[in-house]
């Protein structure tokens, strides 16, 4: 068996079709030496159906990965092809809508036996067709779960110094089996009747009722099959009407059981009573129902957000953007951080248009908070800023560090401000340290002044706060760098790596720069590194092996525009100067195709090239 390439497959259902072909394959053979019409039997069968099954999954996940619409579909392509029989599948675009949003796709499936004649004995095909829908025409990076993103286009994410971000991060519990009361539910939007078995499931169901949780006439039915979801998150000890920065619910997908399909959902605030908007856990035995709840208006709050997708994404995750629903609670006279609920709020998803189905776990769901206790201002054209907002919804907001706050220069990209940094360093301080890593993947969009910065600036680099310095074994790395003091850029996996990329390029300092920054897992414990400018590599390694392999590092904080030396608070050094516009980071390798989206998405945004770029990546194909 040999394995040409999978870049981006979906190995799990290819390894779950190689073990049942493994296990059909003695029944083929004794099939074809006794009599054709045995050839159709239930191992055959399932055989083929598992086929068209991977083809659709694995044009869901091009489809995913595709910038906009440049997903076409592929050739016939082998599964299986031996001397013994043939398996095969071939994904067809049967349509696609005006705008380019969704697609009709179809995937077929074909066993031939013998495999090698010119005309088989047997052949058997079969079929599936899915609609598949994208929310965004072309991806956003939030798709493929940013650990921060920091993008100077959003005006509302800069703020000016000496205005105090606090970030506080809650997460459901699906607690014990036995537990009579929950912080998550789900319940028929029709009467808000809650099952036992409901109460007891560890998903929740948006928004077709899972006849598990209550029977099959409730969910074949149109009147009872929706149902409402809520959470009550603990421990948010947000000060009454503090400004509310960024508020983003995280659902955690269980995507085996989640059917795609364009969904639309309202997501509410609700409260305990009028004069109390600390909710309590949901008891499965009282009759205090979600939809009494939401039927009311002093129940729930105003404010509300429709949000649409078409599946979870890549990391099995829904996000949604809650700040004007957390807002209105915080500011509500009954808003207590001290209450004996625990500092609780309550949010309540109710179904709204679509088709599809998302099972979301009970326990992992988050509800991230970013907020002032002063007004937050916000810096207007060549202001300074102080505070950098993330947009990933982790609460990992940039802070002045040391040296000059940037301050925004207007118009400069594509009629978008960007942040110049003049001798100025912003730290990143992680809401949750990275442990025990080994890949990273770093965008950065940057116009950089290579004259005034200093020899081997950093422009990205990370540092565990027990860290000495960003060379630091096991506790540093430098994704983005200039190349020594030349005109160039360069990357650093691990302290004294001799096998950091650099690539000089003079021209870069007359325009502004796409900047890719990628380690990843190799083979035999070694890692692959490649740095790109403009979506094009411009220096790689394909594998090797630091000192102390195998090698994993840890990080408490990402610096922007230089590098902390010695030990905390340290000092301010390494400064690299210019206009830093947009800078995204992953603590994972991306795939090539993702990589290509997001910079075909930031090319796009921020005018660096009107030509699309081209898909280079390698065929996503398996050969056997």
């Amino acid at each position: 068996m040999k394995k040409i390439n999978q870049l981006g497959f979906a190995m799990p259902v290819i390894i779950l079709l190689l073990s049942l072909m493994a296990i059909t394959a003695y029944s083929i053979l004794s099939i074809v030496s006794t009599t054709i019409d045995q050839s159709f039997s239930n191992g055959y069968q399932a055989t083929a159906e598992s086929a068209a099954r991977a083809g659709i999954n694995y044009s869901k996940i091009q489809f995913n990965d595709a910038y906009c619409d440049n997903f076409s579909g592929t050739e016939e392509t082998n599964l299986v092809n031996n001397d013994n029989y043939r398996l095969s599948f071939k994904i067809d675009v049967l349509s696609t809508s005006a705008d380019g949003l969704s697609k009709t796709i179809r995937s077929t499936s074909k066993l031939y036996l013998p495999a090698n004649a010119s005309r088989p004995k047997i052949t058997k095909t079969f079929g599936a067709v899915i609609f598949n829908a994208s929310t965004d025409k072309c991806k956003n990076p939030n798709f493929y779960r940013p650990l921060v993103w920091l993008d100077a286009s959003d005006n509302t994410s800069l703020l000016k110094p000496g205005v105090p971000i606090k970030t506080l991060v809650s997460s459901t519990n699906y607690g014990n089996l036995s537990d009579t009361t929950r912080d998550t539910i789900e319940e028929r939007q029709d009467n808000g009747a809650i099952s036992s078995d409901s109460s007891k499931s560890t998903t929740l169901s948006l928004h077709n009722c899972n006849p598990a949780n209550f029977d099959n006439d409730t969910c074949n039915k149109n009147a009872t099959k929706r149902l409402n979801v809520g959470m009550v998150f603990q421990n948010l000890n947000v000060p009454k009407n503090s400004t509310i920065s960024s508020a983003t619910l995280e659902l955690q997908c269980s995507n085996n059981q989640s059917i795609d399909g364009l969904l639309t959902h309202k997501v509410r605030g609700f409260y305990q009573a009028p004069d109390d908007s600390n909710p309590a856990l949901f008891n499965q035995s009282t009759n205090r129902q979600l939809k009494t709840i939401l039927d009311t208006n002093a129940l729930h709050t105003n404010a509300s957000v429709d949000h649409s997708e078409n599946s979870c994404n890549p990391s099995g995750t829904i996000f949604i953007n809650v700040e004007d629903v957390v807002q209105e609670i915080i500011n509500s006279n009954g808003w207590n951080p001290n209450d004996n609920n625990k500092a609780s709020l309550g949010l309540a998803i109710s179904y709204v248009n679509g088709f599809g189905s998302r099972s979301i776990n009970k326990s992992g769901n988050k509800l991230s908070i970013s907020y002032s206790t002063s007004a937050t201002n916000n810096s207007g054209n060549n202001e300074a800023v102080g505070s950098w907002l993330d947009k990933s919804g982790n609460g990992n907001n940039a802070e002045l560090a040391y040296g000059n706050a940037p301050s925004i220069s207007p118009n400069l990209l594509n009629n978008k401000p960007s942040l110049d940094f003049n001798n100025s360093i912003m730290s990143v301080p992680l809401s949750s340290e990275l442990e025990n890593k080994k890949e990273m993947t770093v965008f950065a969009v940057i116009k950089p002044n290579f004259a005034s910065s200093a020899n081997s600036g950093r422009i990205i680099s990370a540092v565990k706060d027990s860290a000495e310095n960003d060379d630091t074994a096991n506790q540093s790395i430098i994704p983005l760098m200039k190349f020594a003091d030349k005109a160039g850029f360069a990357s650093q996996y691990a302290p004294g790596d001799a096998f950091g990329l650099n690539h000089e390029c003079v021209d870069c300092a007359n325009s502004a720069n796409l900047l890719t920054s990628l380690f990843a897992k190799a083979k035999d414990k070694s890692v692959r590194s490649s740095l790109l400018i403009n979506n094009q590599v411009v220096a790689s390694n394909p594998s090797f092996k630091p000192a102390g392999t195998p090698y994993t590092f840890n990080l408490s904080k990402f610096y922007i525009g230089g590098t902390r030396l010695g030990a905390l608070p340290g000092n301010g050094s390494n400064y690299f100067n210019g206009a830093y516009s947009e800078i995204i980071i992953y603590d994972k390798a991306l795939t090539c195709r993702q990589i290509n989206s997001i910079n075909n998405y930031l090319r796009d945004k921020w005018g660096i090239s009107n030509t699309v770029y081209p898909d280079a990546c390698s065929e996503d194909v398996v050969s056997i």
